[in-house]
């Protein structure tokens, strides 16, 4: 490791995962141009940290007040403590920011098959490989301590750089897995496309076009756009061609709508 000489990744001591879990999340940076080099602002009402252990993130639409994320530090299901495994997302349209939570099944411990969720963190690959043992030191990493713990990671997070002030959310409408990034187009119809993508082996490409269009001028109407609408899968033919398939619990085998979108631009599904 270059930031511990000597370091046991087996044992690492408190102080360590402490600067570990610091360590995680994003920076925000002001920086100006000043002649032909950029410049970081110092002192900056812009410049903070979003780490894994002292930054608390919304859960928005359905999952917010929903059973499965909720756990003893948050009964409510609502907050979650951190973020992890950030990987590619960009600006949106509304000067927002996205960032994708990708590989989260490397931070926790313990025995899957021993919990509630046992189906559902086999799937995403709880405990099969273990990057950090903050378990030793923090037992909401522990699945069999806290079960839940790993359903409040692997989303999509967006986060307001010129707000400090402002919550940052995981938008659960973008889904849970082991998100490479999230880019987002503004569609032809003035609707916001993301385009998340799964960083696992064998495993999908996304889309979700918001329901209504983008509003130039008011970015508060903004603010919950991507709360709206349905995610879809690609399927990729022969031929060149993508169909979108609307990911609608309940419909078609298993829970995937065998409804499907016409071939060509983003457009969304309506109901």
């Amino acid at each position: 490791m270059m930031i511990f000489p000597a370091y046991d990744q087996a044992w690492p001591t408190p102080e360590q995962v402490e600067i570990e879990m610091a360590a995680h999340g994003l920076s925000i940076v002001e920086i100006r141009r000043d002649g032909s080099a950029w410049q970081v602002v110092r002192p900056s009402g812009y410049a903070r940290r979003l780490t894994a252990n002292d930054s608390v993130f919304e859960l928005t639409g359905l999952a917010s007040g929903n059973p499965r994320p909720v756990t003893r530090g948050d009964p409510g299901g609502r907050r979650v403590i951190g973020t992890l495994n950030n990987c590619a997302g960009g600006v949106v349209p509304w000067s927002t920011v996205l960032s994708a939570e990708e590989n989260f099944h490397g931070y926790f411990t313990g025995d899957p098959a021993r919990t509630s969720e046992a189906a559902n963190h086999a799937r995403h690959r709880i405990s099969q490989k273990l990057f950090y043992r903050w378990s030793l030191y923090d037992a909401r990493f522990d699945v069999e301590d806290e079960s839940h713990e790993p359903n409040r990671f692997g989303w999509v997070i967006e986060v307001d750089p010129y707000d400090s002030k402002a919550q940052p959310k995981k938008r659960i409408a973008l889904e849970r897995f082991a998100h490479e990034g999230a880019s987002t187009v503004l569609n032809r119809d003035g609707c916001a496309a993301v385009y998340p993508g799964d960083d696992r082996s064998f495993e999908y490409v996304y889309r979700f076009v918001s329901k209504r269009p983008v509003d130039p001028d008011q970015a508060q109407r903004n603010a919950d756009i991507l709360n709206r609408d349905i995610l879809s899968v690609a399927r990729f033919h022969a031929t060149g061609n993508v169909s979108w398939l609307p990911l609608v619990w309940g419909e078609g085998p298993p829970t995937c709508s065998a409804r499907r979108h016409a071939h060509g631009p983003a457009r969304g599904y309506r109901d």
